[in-house]
């Protein structure tokens, strides 16, 4: 690997979003990793199950879903922990 720098693809608007979404493994391309190609079942809803390129790289790049949100940190830690003791989850 010679670096983690990539030209954006900007075929279309559709090409650019579907680009940035893009997750990559940085496992080999040679070894089988049969289980690393699959979805977890904690990452459906998180990745999409079906955009995926052919060849080599099947299931190595992922894209993110259409409607998947990410954080970087937690706003109000009171908040939520407010609305899960509301739900019945007791301290540990």
């Amino acid at each position: 690997r010679t670096g983690v720098a990539q030209l954006l693809d900007r075929t279309d608007q559709i090409s650019s979003l579907s680009h940035l979404r893009r997750v990559i493994s940085p496992l080999s391309r040679t070894q089988p990793h049969f289980e690393a190609r699959d979805l977890h079942p904690t990452q459906w809803g998180r990745l999409c199950p079906s955009e995926t390129p052919e060849g080599p790289n099947c299931g190595l790049v992922k894209n993110f879903a259409q409607m998947v949100e990410l954080s970087t940190g937690l706003e109000d830690t009171e908040a939520i922990k407010n609305e899960l003791y509301a739900y019945g989850i007791s301290a540990v």
